[in-house]
C-alpha cells in the first residue's frame, strides 16, 4: 500500500509539469505573435518598396503607397485620380503599389497575376489593363483565363507566367503586403499613405493632393 501511494505521488507532479509546459508554450506563442505584430507596425509602408511596382522619383517630395484590391471599383477610380496628378506633377511624385487582397471573388487571383506581370517588368501596363477592363472580369466565376489573356496580349513569357501564378512564393509575397497593411490599420481599400500619413478613400486623397499642389503653386510649401 505504501509503495502504491509513493508511485501516485510521483505521477501527479509529472502531470502538473506537463500541464505547465503546455501553458508556457501557449504563452510563448502568444508573445511571439504580439512581437511580430509590433515589429510589422514599426515598419514603415514606405520601407523597401518594390521598384518594379513604383513610378516616379524615389526622392520626390510626395511619396505615395497605395494598397489595392484590383477587383474593387473604388481602386479603379483612385487609379484615375492618381493618373491625373502624375501627368501634371510626375517630377514631384513617387507612387508604389502594394497588394491588399480580400475574400471577395477574384481578389487574390488578380493580385497573383499582377505580381507575375511585375516579375517580367510588365506591372504598370498590366495594372492599367486590369483596372481599365475591370468590369469585364471582376464578377467572372473564374477570372484566371481572362487575366492570363491580358498577359499574353502584352507578349509576356507565358510559360514563365503560368508557373509564376501557381508559385507559393508569389502568394506569400501578396500575403506579406496584406499583413503589412493590416498592421497599419487598413481594413478597406483603397487606402493610401502619403509620406506615412494614412488616407482612406479616393475623395480624401484627391482633396489632399489638390491642396498640397495648390499650396506649392502659391509658394506656401
Amino acid at each position: 500500500m505504501g509503495e502504491a501511494k509513493r508511485r501516485k505521488k510521483r505521477v501527479w507532479p509529472l502531470r502538473k509539469v506537463a500541464g505547465i509546459a503546455v501553458r508556457v508554450m501557449i504563452f510563448a506563442v502568444c508573445i511571439l505573435a504580439v512581437v511580430d505584430f509590433i515589429a510589422r507596425r514599426n515598419v514603415s509602408v514606405l520601407d523597401n518598396p518594390d521598384p518594379l511596382r513604383a513610378v516616379g522619383d524615389p526622392q520626390a517630395p510626395v511619396r505615395i503607397i497605395q494598397f489595392v484590391d484590383f477587383q474593387n471599383p473604388e481602386v479603379s477610380r483612385g487609379a484615375k485620380v492618381l493618373g491625373r496628378f502624375l501627368i501634371k506633377h510626375r517630377q514631384d511624385m513617387y507612387v508604389v503599389t502594394r497588394y491588399y487582397f480580400t475574400p471577395d471573388r477574384n481578389s487574390l487571383i488578380s493580385a497573383l497575376h499582377a505580381e507575375c506581370a511585375s516579375r517580367q517588368g510588365l506591372f504598370w501596363p498590366y495594372y492599367e489593363e486590369l483596372l481599365l477592363k475591370q468590369q469585364q472580369w471582376r464578377t467572372l466565376r473564374d477570372a484566371g483565363p481572362y487575366l492570363t489573356l491580358l498577359a499574353r496580349n502584352m507578349s509576356a513569357d507565358m510559360e514563365m507566367f503560368t508557373a509564376c501564378v501557381g508559385d507559393i512564393e508569389v502568394k506569400q509575397a501578396v500575403e506579406e503586403d496584406t499583413r503589412l497593411g493590416e498592421s497599419h490599420g487598413i481594413h478597406s481599400v483603397p487606402t493610401y499613405f502619403v509620406n506615412d500619413r494614412r488616407i482612406s478613400g479616393v475623395d480624401e486623397l484627391e482633396k489632399y493632393l489638390s491642396e498640397y499642389f495648390e499650396n506649392k503653386r502659391l509658394g506656401l510649401l
